[in-house]
């Protein structure tokens, strides 16, 4: 199995798999490649700035990546190469599940710096998101082709069930703790109820219909004819739903009935006794 370059826990147990895969792949050109911090490592010729993708939630077509870059990182990073006469690569890495190999793509730090220049950022970090979506054929990451910059790292079949295995790890603990273990374990968990948290992918119709999961509309208690404030929030969806008052669903329900004419009458009468 790989070298365990890659040992930062917030990747998850998929990630840094699937991050120590293509280290290796990389180590085969460069192997005098060495952790640097978080998820940057370097060698004597580059820094490596990685980032992993494995969400089926992101990875909608036409998306084969998903992550951030952050603009402070990456001057920090662009600082040190220059002064160390370095080179810088993004290696950006998306895996799933029932992959038969591992894409990523090695993308000179210049192409990401005109990414940090245009795109959006997010108000929470300042971070940028990093996109690599396929159109006609071609990868683009924001509006420049990084399809020369594709690989796929086929796997054994000892790698794929190791990734299954983390996916599965991931998915039931939700990247909380782990089980110590020098390789990828698949224990035995006992199942809970999926945290409101946790996503869900869904579909829009042709008419703008969107279905919510069943667990979240009866989680927030939302019924034929809820109501619900739809807003955008950097580069989300934001869908709020609306709280009526105690008395508001009733509004308007004693109209045409006769009721209202019959307790005016009543209260004439109160008043002339």
């Amino acid at each position: 199995m790989a070298t365990p370059l890659w040992t930062d826990k917030r990747s998850g147990t998929a990630g840094r798999l699937a991050g120590n895969v293509v280290l290796n792949e990389l180590l085969r050109d460069d192997d005098a490649i060495k952790p640097r911090k978080g998820v940057t490592f370097e060698s004597d010729a580059v820094i490596y700035v990685a980032r992993t993708c494995g969400s089926s939630s992101y990875l909608q077509p036409p998306i084969v990546h998903w992550s951030t870059a952050s603009p402070r990182e990456h001057r920090e990073v662009t600082d040190e190469a220059n002064e160390s006469g370095r080179a810088i690569f993004y290696l950006f890495i998306t895996a799933t599940p029932d992959t038969a190999g591992i894409d990523y793509w090695k993308v000179p730090g210049d192409v990401v710096t005109q990414l940090l220049a245009t795109a959006p950022r997010r108000a929470k970090d300042d971070a940028c998101m990093a996109r690599i979506r396929v159109k006609d054929g071609q990868h683009y990451l924001g509006s420049q082709a990084v399809t020369q910059f594709h690989h796929v790292v086929k796997l054994s079949g000892e790698q794929r069930r190791a990734l299954r295995d983390a996916f599965e790890v991931d998915r039931r603990t939700d990247r909380g703790t782990e089980l110590k273990s020098d390789r990828v374990p698949s224990p035995v968990f006992v199942p809970r109820p999926a945290p409101i948290g946790s996503s869900d992918v869904v579909r829009l119709t042709g008419d703008g219909t969107l279905v919510l999961p069943e667990r979240i509309r009866t989680r927030f208690q939302l019924v034929e004819g809820s109501n619900a404030v739809v807003s955008v929030e950097d580069d989300r969806i934001v869908i709020q739903p609306v709280r009526l008052s105690k008395f508001s669903r009733f509004r308007g329900t004693l109209k045409g009935s006769g009721a209202l004419a019959a307790l005016n009458e009543e209260r004439q009468r109160e008043r002339e006794l």
